[in-house]
């Protein structure tokens, strides 16, 4: 049985989708936000994912690196393949953050260990170029995550 508050997070997050897309209503990106932001606040993760990004975008509101990986980041580690994905891409070209192959390798395993499409052979790209070490903190990355 859901939650009153699962419930509500499920309704917020579809209104924010609807404004987001402009289904049923104006496409309104401010109000996307303003509905996934509730919805997130209340634990949904597709609402971190959604949230995550439009920040990166700059959809809705000034494109926030930042406010786009810490949202990416709540979604991923609640499980969220497409969001590790996503970290794994941002962090692999280093795209408004350093770029860093231990976190990139760290995402992408995570993805991968779900079954995410792709997600393996971006993991052996990325190990290409790192040492046994890097690897290694790479997986103590993934499993700290997980």
């Amino acid at each position: 049985m859901e939650t009153k508050a699962a419930c509500d997070a499920d309704a917020l997050y579809e209104i924010g989708r609807m404004f987001r897309e402009g289904d049923g209503v104006a496409r309104d990106g401010v109000q996307a936000i303003i509905h996934f932001k509730r919805a997130a606040d209340l634990g949904h993760v597709g609402a971190e994912f959604s949230l995550g990004q439009m920040y990166r975008a700059g959809e809705g509101a000034a494109q926030d690196a930042d406010a786009a990986v810490n949202h990416l980041l709540n979604a991923a580690t609640q499980g969220h393949a497409e969001a590790q994905m996503v970290l794994g891409a941002i962090f692999d070209a280093g795209a408004g953050v350093p770029k860093n192959a231990v976190i990139a390798h760290a995402f992408y395993s995570m993805a991968a260990a779900q079954g995410r499409e792709g997600s393996a052979d971006l993991v052996k790209k990325v190990e290409r170029g790192m040492n046994p070490y890097l690897i290694g903190q790479a997986n103590s990355l993934r499993k700290l995550f997980s």
